[in-house]
């Protein structure tokens, strides 16, 4: 126990005990580092981080820590009213109280936020693949009307026997005309439909091809996006703040930036 000194926080006053061979000490209730000074047996502590524009650190807080103290939840009730009718019809107020809870945060902790995850990009439009050959499909359902309008003719034969021979040529003629245009017109259309089917299948595989790539590209940027941020909250974590010139920076980079500023020094490269 001889070799543990007990010091205050220079940040926010608590208690901290440095061993004998601390070098660098954070402080359990606000969460700031310290070196540990120590010249001619006496041990003292200094902010960790020293402003790169002042040069100084005794004005110097970590940015998590102002969040910690300059943000507070304060739990209240609220008064609510809600209208019902009782059994004789007649309108009524119930008055209600509900628990809310707030969270007041000054202007500076509003600044010094994290930013915030971004959304992802929309999903990129893609190519739609031909799935049925319409000619194909087309050309087998007249061929279809065709066998239907064949059987409807056999038996219109039937009442051919009390028709002149004049009036049964027409009535064939009739009868028989569109299922051959239409059984025409399916072979052909089937014909060129399967034709076809080798160009379709050709452009579905491209269009496939070119969605893949689209994809990929949406994901990997989309990748970009969220590794840039999770650099950014690395950053943030280990940012400080300068109460003597209002500017954030990171020990060790020699650089700052103004509060206003922040999103940017964080993001940069």
């Amino acid at each position: 126990m001889e070799d543990i000194v007990t010091l205050t926080c220079p940040t926010c006053g608590g208690k901290l005990e440095v061993g004998k061979n601390t070098s660098v000490l954070q402080c359990e209730h606000c969460g700031n580092e310290h070196l540990v000074r120590r010249e001619d047996g006496a041990v003292t502590l200094e902010s960790f981080a020293r402003c790169p524009k002042c040069g100084r650190n005794d004005r110097v807080e970590k940015v998590t820590s102002i969040l910690r103290s300059q943000k507070q939840e304060i739990n209240t009730r609220e008064q609510r009213t809600s209208v019902y009718y009782d059994r004789e019809g007649k309108q009524r107020t119930n008055v209600y109280y509900v628990p809310v809870t707030h969270t007041q945060i000054s202007n500076l902790a509003k600044h010094l936020n994290p930013p915030q995850r971004p959304k992802s990009t929309p999903k990129p439009s893609l190519k739609s693949e031909k799935r049925i050959n319409t000619l194909f499909v087309l050309g087998i359902i007249l061929i279809v009307i065709f066998l239907c309008t064949l059987s409807i003719f056999l038996l219109s034969l039937l009442g051919l026997n009390d028709m002149d021979s004049d009036q049964q040529i027409t009535s064939i003629l009739c009868c028989v005309s569109p299922p051959i245009i239409s059984l025409a017109l399916g072979i052909i259309l089937v014909i060129i439909g399967n034709k076809n089917k080798d160009r379709i299948r050709e452009k579905n595989k491209k269009a496939k091809e070119e969605n893949k790539i689209v994809l990929n590209t949406w994901q990997i940027e989309n990748q970009k996006i969220q590794k840039r941020w999770r650099n950014a909250i690395s950053r943030w974590e280990n940012l400080y703040f300068c109460y003597r010139d209002d500017c954030v920076f990171i020990p060790n980079e020699g650089t700052y930036s103004p509060v206003e500023h922040m999103r940017s020094y964080l993001y940069k490269k």
